[in-house]
């Protein structure tokens, strides 16, 4: 293994082994973070090809956001503010009817596979495969 290889091997262990240590709200956050971050540098496009049909969040169990708005039918759409609960970040399309809207703020815990994005304005869409904090008939 070359140096650099080493070096970025021993790092990705080092950041894998901070995450695990803070608690999993942290830890979500910061992932999230940091995949926002990734998205909207100059290079997002291209981070995105390597991340599209990927389920994410995948380093940690799920990612949690607030319910800002949402189309409801036998398939739905909920928008969500990841960094705060005024600002939409990601589209979740949830394939089972939404029985009941959920009140602004809500707490929606979700994981799902990246499909598409938008750099300006920022919002990045999952394919939910996983959602709770959702009133659904349905597996999904």
């Amino acid at each position: 293994m070359s140096p650099s290889r080493r070096t970025l091997t021993i790092l990705a262990a080092l950041v894998l082994a901070a995450l695990c240590a803070l608690p999993q709200a942290s830890r979500e956050h910061d992932f999230w973070r940091d995949i926002k971050r990734a998205l909207t540098a100059p290079d997002g496009d291209e981070f995105f090809t390597k991340m599209k049909d990927a389920l994410v969040p995948g380093v940690v169990p799920y990612w949690q956001g607030s319910y800002i708005s949402g189309t409801f039918g036998e398939h739905s759409t909920v928008v969500l503010g990841m960094t705060d609960s005024e600002t939409p970040e990601v589209t979740l399309v949830v394939r089972s009817k939404v029985k009941t809207p959920p009140k602004r703020g809500a707490l929606i815990q979700f994981e799902g596979v990246a499909c598409r994005y938008t750099r300006e304005p920022f919002m990045l869409t999952i394919d939910a495969t996983r959602v709770s904090g959702l009133d659904t008939e349905g597996a999904r």
